[in-house]
């Protein structure tokens, strides 16, 4: 999840690596946006984006303007419009806990499904990837199941575990560190995807079918890429966001995962000198990551 107050937007022009990246817009976020949580392109000249109080808007990257998605019932708040997934069927939103709904994009009926603990979400022609965790009773991740994908044209019925824990069932990496949102996933347009955890190491990569093809160690790469608090620690963070921003601060977070011809992209925030900064790190298969 990107939180922000203001939008940076950047286009990936060409193959990363052989062209720059180029600023599209760079302009603060104004009115109803101004609270926006998380970021998806709409168009080439627009994008989408969450917030809790008002739904999914629709921001033009030029003017500025903000305009509102049927998704959420004008005037009324949106429990589930914290991450954001878009395609060009769907619209996809979900709250860290329990809350997730969507639409298809050209129709009014929202669907709603609860599930325990959503770290973020993705979507590509129907098929929905999450990384998240569930509960049955008392326990946390009875199969230790951190990563999921599931048809929205089939309601979810068919959701699956497409990534166990290495820890094991009863895993409880997403359900004590997950509201830190560490990692990330993506669909690539071909299908394929990527799911970093975050919660423990190394970044996967799957073909469209969900077969493993490839993994990135992270252990190099300086991002948080597990979850090693003391349980004292978890109580005082979960419970104070100001406190959890300050932690957050010092350490460098993935808030994203972009999908480029390159490779995934990681887009890593860390506080340097009291103020923000991002980088893309590009996780390549035939060579070192590139950092931008």
């Amino acid at each position: 999840m990107i939180s922000m107050s203001w939008l940076l937007t950047v286009l990936l022009a060409g193959t990363v690596g052989a062209q720059p990246v180029r600023i599209v817009s760079d302009r603060p976020l104004t009115g109803d946006a101004m609270k926006a949580l998380d970021v998806r392109w709409a168009s080439n000249d627009s994008l989408y984006v969450s917030s809790y109080a008002n739904g999914v808007l629709q921001v033009a990257a030029n003017s500025g303007s903000v305009s509102r998605v049927a998704f959420a019932a004008p005037g009324r708040r949106c429990p589930s419009c914290v991450n954001l997934a878009v395609s060009d069927r769907h619209i996809v939103t979900s709250f860290p806990v329990q809350q997730l709904a969507w639409k298809e994009a050209a129709k009014p009926q929202v669907h709603n499904f609860s599930f325990d603990a959503i770290v973020d979400l993705d979507v590509n022609n129907g098929r929905l990837l999450m990384l998240g965790s569930r509960r049955e009773g008392e326990a946390w991740a009875p199969d230790g199941a951190i990563a999921w994908m599931g048809s929205l044209d089939g309601g979810l019925k068919d959701l699956r575990p497409i990534l166990y824990s290495t820890r094991g069932p009863k895993a409880m990496t997403i359900a004590r560190c997950g509201f830190l949102e560490p990692g990330g996933v993506r669909f690539f347009p071909d299908g394929s995807f990527v799911v970093m955890p975050g919660v423990e190491p190394d970044v996967y990569l799957y073909d469209r079918g969900g077969k493993l093809v490839h993994t990135w160690q992270t252990a190099k790469l300086g991002v948080l890429d597990r979850c090693d608090l003391a349980e004292p620690q978890v109580q005082a963070l979960s419970a104070d966001p100001e406190q959890r921003a300050q932690w957050r601060g010092k350490r460098a977070i993935v808030d994203d995962i972009l999908p480029t011809p390159a490779g995934p992209a990681l887009i890593v925030h860390e506080q340097r000198g009291g103020a923000a900064h991002w980088s893309m790190l590009i996780l390549r298969r035939d060579g070192p990551p590139k950092r931008i």
